[in-house]
């Protein structure tokens, strides 16, 4: 598949088709991290905080169960006992409660464990607290504080280590999961950031080949079209494609080539004509000269006829001359006397007579 087959409009097409496509991967991926990041929030959420939460309500019960105990030897009544009896038993369940509670949710294998070892420290430590009040109850309040005193502390002590591990634990998941979910939130701005930046040289990279591929062909037959303007009509014209630019430049170079043909066939006529140009020409010249023969002729034979002319009246002037003559010669004849003395002086006084004419009067 040759792209410099495809038209204009599929070019266009192809490259805001492409645009839309990144486009919509950018959303893809922007939605995808999204979710992860939603995902990560709700396990801030939904899982580890409600965990967080309890273990804390767990903490301020277990701070009022021990006041309970401790105010139960401040008291000489036994109404003012079985009061605080039934607080430290509500706190109890509701301990209870919140450890149910945990159990219920999902929890990894070190939570598991660190709430499979606080059970242990709560037992012996709800064991004390029982001895306690059966002390207590039965008014045996020296026992009770011997056994608050000595025994109870490191029960609670220990009790106490082991909600610390729990809460430890807890604030753990709690800041890594926070974490998880900030990190979500910066990938995800990288990847929309890293997105973006490919979309825009992608657009910027299928532009300039868009307008690359559109005007390039366009300037060479802009180029070509002025060449032929100027009358050079040697230009090597390449056309690659089926494209709009590509048919252009075979039209162009079609007409090229149709020009050539052309100048060729009027060079081919100019040669003729200058030929033709020539032969008539020399022909003019031939003509030329022999209307200056016949001119020459015709001068000659005008001078000619001039002299003929100036003969003719010179022998009509002899005539006449004769003519007068003659009658003279008729009149003295007439009237008598030597014919020829008298003639010849009268000839003698005007002109000599011509020899045809001394001839015939001979």
């Amino acid at each position: 598949m040759n792209i410099n087959n495809f038209k204009i409009s599929t070019k266009l097409t192809l490259g805001f088709g492409l645009m839309a496509v990144l486009l919509f991967l950018i959303s893809a991926t922007s939605l995808w991290k999204a979710k992860n990041l939603h995902d990560d929030f709700e396990s801030v959420i939904h899982q580890q905080y409600p965990k967080v939460v309890k273990i804390e309500e767990i903490k301020d019960l277990l701070n009022t169960n021990e006041v309970s105990i401790s105010h139960m030897l401040h008291y000489k009544e036994s109404a003012s006992h079985e009061d605080l009896i039934e607080k430290v038993l509500a706190t109890r369940a509701k301990i209870a409660e919140a450890l149910q509670f945990l159990q219920t949710q999902e929890m990894d294998a070190e939570e598991q464990a660190i709430l499979e070892a606080f059970k242990g420290p709560r037992l012996e430590y709800i064991d004390a607290q029982d001895r306690y009040i059966e002390l207590v109850r039965d008014r045996r309040l020296d026992d009770a504080l011997f056994l608050l005193i000595l025994e109870m502390p490191n029960k609670r002590n220990a009790y106490h280590a082991a909600l610390k591990n729990l809460v430890d634990v807890q604030n753990k998941l709690m800041n890594q999961s926070v974490e998880v979910a900030s990190q979500s939130v910066t990938n995800m701005y990288w990847v929309i950031g890293a997105a973006t930046m490919i979309v825009l040289l992608g657009a910027t990279i299928l532009s300039l080949w868009i307008i690359r591929s559109i005007t390039r062909p366009i300037a060479d037959a802009v180029r070509v079209a002025d060449a032929v303007a100027e009358g050079k009509l040697t230009q090597n014209i390449q056309v690659v494609g089926k494209s709009e630019t590509a048919r252009l430049l075979l039209s162009l170079q079609q007409m090229q080539a149709g020009l050539v043909q052309v100048v060729g066939r009027v060079r081919q006529g100019s040669e003729g004509i200058a030929s033709a140009s020539a032969q008539i020409s020399q022909s003019n010249q031939d003509l030329s000269a022999r209307t200056e023969h016949q001119a020459s002729a015709l001068q000659q034979t005008t001078a000619t006829m001039e002299q003929l002319h100036t003969t003719v009246r010179q022998n009509a002037a002899s005539a006449e001359q004769a003519n007068q003559l003659s009658q003279k010669a008729r009149q003295v004849a007439t009237q008598g006397g030597p014919p020829w003395s008298r003639w010849c002086a009268a000839w003698g006084k005007s002109k000599p007579v011509p020899g045809a004419l001394a001839t015939s009067l001979a």
